[in-house]
């Protein structure tokens, strides 16, 4: 009969698979520690369980013990100091990070499986130049300050003990945008935003106290004042008053004639009185233009 083909270091017995490392934890040559395998509601695997459950238990028990870019970031998300940033901050990092985890490297292996062993700054040189050919730069950037945080956060507390590769890693340039948007342009997209009934309020809020896409998302009804609109700035901005006109009175009267099936804090909201999220907003702007562009004849195109 045709032998059944085991993980590494992995054995059969009466009573069930065992595990059983070559190397102790502290990298030494010594005992060797015999760990049961079980499946993914902990139950043991017997013997002539399938070889696949078996190889499935394998590969998540490495999984645990690794210390990889997938275990570096999950663990950031989950600690402490993660929780101590601001929600807009924890919100892009959390996409960053399921970025990161989803991203395939040359021959199809994902970024989140790689050990941190082999992760150098050569490595995020690399990861920056694929970003930038794919015509992403500035996210590469970001993408690799997230693990540069994250290994700090780890080195600050011994889950490790190897260097930080991205610090004093040379990053994509940045360039700033300097282009005015015109008149023409605004309205324009003013008209395209017309699907969802937040966005109109939110470009002249934007335009008109000259805020963030995150600063406009944060703003409360309790910012509305008898002068005008008391805006909160983020990443070091002076908060600011921006005092009533015309324009900002019809602005603020159509964000608060927003529907909502609960009270609101928030002065731009979703539905059920949710403050809106990056991704939801930006879906949100992309399906308005998609919309906006398919209902158009082929002759005004």
């Amino acid at each position: 009969m045709k032998r059944r083909t085991l993980p590494p270091y992995t054995y059969e017995t009466a009573k069930a698979y065992v595990y059983k490392p070559y190397r102790t934890g502290d990298g030494r040559s010594g005992a060797r520690p015999t760990l049961r395998l079980r499946d993914a509601s902990g139950a043991l695997l017997r013997p002539g369980c399938p070889v696949s459950a078996v190889w499935e238990a394998y590969e998540r028990l490495q999984g645990a013990r690794e210390q990889t870019i997938g275990w570096l970031l999950d663990g950031y998300v989950e600690s402490e100091k993660f929780l101590d940033l601001k929600p807009t901050t924890r919100e892009e990092y959390r996409r960053q990070a399921q970025f990161l985890k989803r991203y395939r490297l040359r021959g199809g292996r994902c970024l989140s499986a790689l050990h941190l062993k082999a992760i150098s700054r050569g490595v995020l040189r690399k990861y920056l130049d694929a970003r930038k050919r794919e015509g992403a730069p500035v996210g590469g950037n970001r993408e690799v300050r997230l693990i540069s945080l994250a290994w700090a956060w780890a080195l600050d507390r011994d889950e490790i003990k190897l260097p930080n590769p991205g610090q004093g890693l040379r990053r994509n340039k940045e360039q700033a945008r300097t282009r005015y948007v015109t008149d023409e342009e605004y309205s324009a997209a003013f008209d395209l935003a017309g699907i969802y009934r937040y966005l109109r309020p939110a470009m002249e809020l934007a335009y008109l106290c000259r805020l963030r896409q995150a600063e406009v998302r944060a703003l409360r009804k309790s910012d509305i004042t008898d002068k005008g609109l008391d805006c909160r700035r983020l990443k070091g901005s002076r908060d600011a008053l921006t005092l009533w006109s015309d324009r900002l009175r019809v602005a603020i009267d159509q964000a608060l004639t927003i529907p909502s099936r609960i009270e609101s804090v928030y002065l731009l909201h979703n539905g059920d009185g949710t403050p809106l999220t990056k991704t939801g907003f930006s879906a949100a702007w992309r399906r308005g233009s998609e919309e906006r562009v398919s209902s158009l004849s082929p002759s005004t195109i």
